[in-house]
């Protein structure tokens, strides 16, 4: 968000934001943060989306850039962005892409329900793949999804604090 609490017709506001009235921008950022392409949110459009709101900016800020297909180009995003039906279509076009995926957007995948995740040790992870997405829920501080179409889907475990043991541990993976 670019703060702005004058009048005009691109103006959003988005409640619970620490900014909460301004201009809405979509970036398309390289690893060291420079933005190489950029789109300002000016409201609902009348265009047929394919692939939700989300989905429809990260391909549009793609062509936007025009960044070559099957060069390797790894693209990241949030939970806002990822659906199966786009990393599906990003594979197809040879992007690679990796994203949080919200809990509703994973379709009919057989993962754990969230809600016994919650029950488990922090750690424990289950994953499905298929021919194109690697799809992996797990517990850490909080139940986390995650949908790629191509990274190395080995898990492994990690150092974490532990807040009740005042400690490091090493988490386990469990299935």
């Amino acid at each position: 968000m670019i703060p702005y609490y004058g009048k005009h017709y691109a103006k959003q506001f988005i409640r619970g934001k620490p900014i909460r009235f301004g201009y809405k921008n979509w970036a398309l950022c390289t690893s060291p943060g420079y933005m190489v392409a950029f789109s300002v949110y000016t409201g609902k459009s009348s265009e047929k989306k394919d692939f939700g709101l989300g989905g429809d900016v990260i391909l549009n800020l793609i062509e936007q850039r025009k960044l070559p297909a099957k060069s390797g180009i790894k693209v990241y995003f949030d939970n806002f962005f990822t659906s199966l039906p786009l990393m599906r279509h990003l594979g197809e076009l040879r992007y690679y892409a990796t994203g949080t995926i919200r809990a509703n957007r994973v379709e009919n995948c057989p993962l754990k329900d969230i809600n016994q995740f919650k029950r488990e040790e922090r750690g424990s992870s289950d994953y499905r793949v298929s021919d194109d997405v690697f799809v992996c829920r797990w517990n850490d501080n909080n139940v986390v999804t995650v949908a790629t179409n191509f990274e190395n889907w080995a898990l492994t475990s990690a150092t974490r604090w532990s807040h009740e043991k005042k400690q490091k541990f090493r988490s386990r993976n469990r299935q």
